[in-house]
């Protein structure tokens, strides 16, 4: 389990230099809501946070990384440190859990002063299990510290809110994502298009900076073969992808609508540099001649009777047929 320093996460800045002051002058709250779509860092601030508290040589401003309380909750071992995160068969964090929770944070600290805990995916605990959590919120042990991660706090129960203060994580900027894998080596053109594509969320655009990359490219080839030479073995290619599950759907429609936007961009003349795929701008340039505006307004407007189709699992073979047979229909004379 990665312990970043706190200095080193992209984007919050201003709400992660709360919390660590907060932490250094000992006035953090018993129990904090991290709220914030996924991928933003959430979990990993309260891991670092918790070495924060927990490090027998910190700085003015860190966790050494080096003691011993650094080492044991970066191997994911400190006894007083206490997570609670769904593994993959698990849908419902339950009331066993949360016994197990408030047992163990009653206890005397084993190597430290303190104890903390930290529950993700705080907003799928049961009825059950958040009736009994709200037992630690209304009489908290004085040297525990509740960190409840989530992107949903709307699910959370509203006593467990009030008894809690919430901080709020934001999107990460496209432009703070991109200068991310940029420092990690990818072109800017790939660079641009994975930020663009990652929703805000560092988590998104690491997964984005590897094999999605390549898969974008490929749906780019054979969207502009079938729509620049109605190309048959594109149009089938493209469809089986787009039906082979809902990941995979939604994963290339969101990546088509993208191609569709920057060619109504260039057809209805806007800065070249709203463009997404600028590293295809020749290509889409050449693109744009085969297609009139009009079309390309009413396909953009079909996407999100696609993207809810692929949402909801709804018969996405039949939307991928769908969805192609327009793409093919929109070739027009150069």
């Amino acid at each position: 389990m990665n312990i970043l320093e706190l200095d080193n996460f992209i984007g919050n800045a201003s709400v992660i230099n709360i919390l660590t002051d907060s932490v250094l002058t000992g006035r953090l709250p018993h129990a904090v809501i991290f709220a914030g779509q996924e991928g933003v860092g959430k979990f990993s601030v309260a891991v670092s946070l918790s070495a924060l508290l927990m490090c027998a040589e910190r700085s003015d401003h860190s966790f050494c990384g080096k003691c011993r309380h650094c080492r044991l909750i970066e191997a994911g071992t400190h006894p007083d440190l206490q997570i609670i995160k769904l593994g993959e068969e698990r849908k419902e964090i339950g009331i066993d859990s949360i016994r197990d929770l408030i047992h163990t944070i009653h206890k005397k600290p084993f190597l430290t002063t303190l104890k903390s805990a930290i529950i993700d995916q705080a907003d799928l605990l049961t009825e059950e299990a958040s009736n009994a959590l709200l037992k630690i919120l209304e009489e908290p042990p004085g040297n525990a510290n509740l960190f409840l991660v989530t992107s949903k706090p709307a699910s959370l129960l509203p006593t467990i809110r009030s008894r809690s203060q919430i901080f709020r994580f934001s999107a990460i900027s496209a432009a703070e994502l991109e200068g991310l894998l940029i420092q990690r080596g990818y072109s800017s053109g790939d660079a641009r298009l994975a930020a663009a594509m990652s929703n805000g969320s560092v988590a998104n655009v690491i997964r984005w900076g590897g094999e999605k990359i390549q898969e974008a490219n490929e749906t780019f080839d054979s969207i502009k073969k079938i729509v620049t030479e109605g190309d048959y073995l594109a149009i089938t290619a493209l469809s089986s992808k787009l039906a082979a599950g809902r990941k995979e759907f939604d994963s290339i429609m969101g990546y088509c609508y993208s191609v569709f936007r920057d060619l109504l961009s260039i057809k209805t003349g806007c800065d070249d540099n709203l463009l997404i795929n600028r590293n295809h701008e020749a290509a889409l340039r050449e693109m744009s001649r085969f297609i009139e505006a009009d079309r390309l307004y009413r396909i953009l407007e079909d996407f999100d009777k696609w993207l809810s189709a692929g949402r909801r699992n709804l018969n996405l073979k039949m939307n991928s047929e769908d969805f192609v047979i327009k793409l093919a229909s929109m070739r027009t004379s150069e």
